[in-house]
């Protein structure tokens, strides 16, 4: 039996505090009730966040075919964009959330109770909520919220080199996905891996060195795990964002982070950004994400 994650995509922008709210309904819903596609089918929050149902099957439709067994409907993805706001993960040091205080309005200041550190949201950036019941997910093999963290960098990463040309890297220990800063980069990949990865030589400021000055990053996550089902999720920088960042002193978690975007990118390799088709593209290729496990699975032995 196939499973289905339902994907619902905002037509405009959606404020921090009410995607949160939604989020954290699905993801109850999805713990507590027997038939979580029937909660959504009678809330308004649909209507309240101004959300197209992007299933190509009707939410009925699917409900129908699921009153009596459910146990393959295993989640749900958001697709949007908040207005500027900055999110302080649960484990930013004081200092830093601080700093940020002392010159951004409280007003478009978040305390977020997901990992990681401090991060922006503004328009011209996706941002991708995962509310997946892992368990569901991963069987009939052991759910593992690591595997779950490589598959979703992998899958966007995938996205980024086929759709627009852009090699990215997942780096041990530092979440997203990073982009060789070839300006400054003088290493072999030999010592790359060397650096980042050897704990004896090499303390943390060290290695948050080594990145600051020849990566950039591109796409943030910051995921939390309760009652083995996710929430929230990603962000990849559509437009240029570092004018946002620049007001973080250690955007995640990092000191003197280069933040970059698909924008900044492709403008190097004199490909033409169309904002309707990537968001298009964009959000066409989100619904290929269980297919994509699928397949993960069946061709790679990465992960099991």
């Amino acid at each position: 039996m196939s499973k289905i994650i339902s994907i619902l995509e905002a037509k405009s922008l959606i404020e921090y505090k009410k995607a949160y709210s939604l989020m954290t309904s699905l993801h109850y819903c999805l713990f507590k009730y027997q038939n979580p596609l029937y909660y959504l089918n009678n809330s308004d929050y649909s209507t309240f966040l101004n959300f197209n149902n992007y299933n190509q099957i009707n939410y009925n439709k699917i409900y129908d075919n699921n009153k009596k067994n459910n146990d393959n409907f295993i989640g749900y993805i958001l697709i949007l964009e908040h207005p500027t706001i900055y999110s302080i993960g649960c484990n930013t040091p004081s200092d830093q959330i601080q700093k940020l205080q002392s010159i951004i309005s409280p007003e478009i200041i978040h305390f977020s109770d997901r990992g990681g550190m401090i991060t922006c949201h503004a328009p011209g950036q996706k941002v991708v909520y995962f509310i997946i019941n892992l368990i569901e997910f991963f069987s009939p093999f052991s759910a593992d919220i690591k595997k779950f963290i490589i598959i979703i960098q992998s899958f966007f990463s995938l996205f980024l080199k086929n759709y627009c040309n852009i090699d990215t890297k997942q780096i041990n220990n530092y979440p997203g996905l990073w982009i060789h800063n070839y300006n400054n980069f003088n290493y072999s990949e030999h010592f790359d891996n060397y650096k980042l990865n050897s704990n004896k030589n090499n303390n943390e400021k060290n290695q948050n060195d080594f990145i600051s000055q020849n990566y950039k990053k591109i796409l943030f996550l910051g995921l939390k795990v309760k009652n083995s089902i996710t929430y929230h999720g990603i962000s990849l920088n559509i437009h240029q964002q570092s004018h946002h960042f620049a007001k973080i002193s250690h955007a995640c978690g990092i000191k003197d982070c280069i933040i970059t975007s698909i924008e900044e990118e492709i403008k190097y390799k004199s490909i033409y950004i169309n904002n309707l088709n990537i968001n298009q593209i964009f959000t066409h290729y989100i619904g290929n994400f269980i297919h994509y496990y699928d397949d993960y699975i069946k061709y790679s032995n990465k992960i099991f």
